[in-house]
Parts: structure tokens; sequence; C-alpha cells
């Protein structure tokens, strides 16, 4: 993809992860400099996969959708040819996604020191949180529909 990007002088507009498991978090940032969308499953594909059929169909009526239009495209097309439901198909905004990682530099640190008297209760455990290896916003998905959205999070009837 760099060879792609270095050579037009440009990014993909819309990248199709038709596969498995491929539109996570961490394949968008790895993804990020040279495509403005990207659009997968986060799950396991059923065998079928997407509907091109449809989704062409609608590309050819509009061929001046931007990448952000076709990826909601795909999307939508997917989602309505599983009528069984139990399918996942999200398209990421890639231009969302932070340039560069923000490593933790440090563990939380105590406010105050610790008392010496005994506790007149039971403390309650408090493990500090692992340093972030990488601050991402989740915001930088994009939503491309409530319908989309709804029949992603929970199974069809």
């Amino acid at each position: 993809m760099k060879t792609v990007t270095d050579n037009t002088g440009r990014t993909i507009d819309l990248l199709g992860f038709d596969a498995c498991l491929m539109n996570m978090v961490e394949i968008a940032y790895q993804l990020r400099q040279y495509a403005g969308y990207s659009v997968g499953s986060e799950q396991t594909e059923p065998g079928d996969g997407w509907p091109y059929d449809t989704v062409l169909a609608d590309l050819a009526a509009n061929p001046s959708m931007d990448g952000g239009k076709l990826g909601a495209v795909v999307v939508k097309r997917y989602i309505a040819s599983y009528s069984s439901g139990g399918v996942t198909q999200s398209l990421l905004n890639l231009g969302r996604c932070p340039r560069s990682p923000k490593p933790s530099t440090s563990w939380p640190r105590r406010s105050s020191p610790p008392s010496r008297s005994p506790p007149t209760s039971p403390p309650s455990p408090r493990l500090p949180a692992p340093p972030s290896t990488m601050s991402m916003p989740i915001s930088w998905t994009l939503a491309t529909s409530a319908r989309s959205l709804s029949s992603v999070s929970r199974p069809r009837p």
C-alpha cells in the first residue's frame, strides 16, 4: 500500500476487507496513513461474504460516491443480505485515528501516604490500572446508520 500511495501521491479512498477479523482498531491504526476509510468485519464472516451485486449496482448508480459513502453502502447491503442476523460489519474513518500513539509514562500514584492506624473496615482492593501503550479514542469509529448499528449490536429474531 505504501507503493500505491507513493506512486499516486494520494491515499486510497476506501479499503475493503471481505475477510474475517480485519476491521479491528489494531489493523486500522497500521493503515491510517494509506486509506481514508476501512470497511470490514470485526468478527468471523459467513462464507458468502459481501453482496457484490448490490454494492456494485449502488456504485454504478452513483459513481461519484466518496469512500465514506461507499463504505456505508457496503455496511448496509451486507447487513441486509444476512436475514438470519448475527453478522458484523463496520466502517472506520481512518482520518480520525491519531497519527502517533501517546505512551503512558508512569503508573498512577497515590495521592497521600498510607495510614498507619488500623482500618475500621476492611479496605477494598484497589489495583492500579496497567499503563496504556496507546491512547486511542474509540470515537473515531464511524456509525453509518441507526439501522446498521442496531443490526450489528443485536441479533435479529
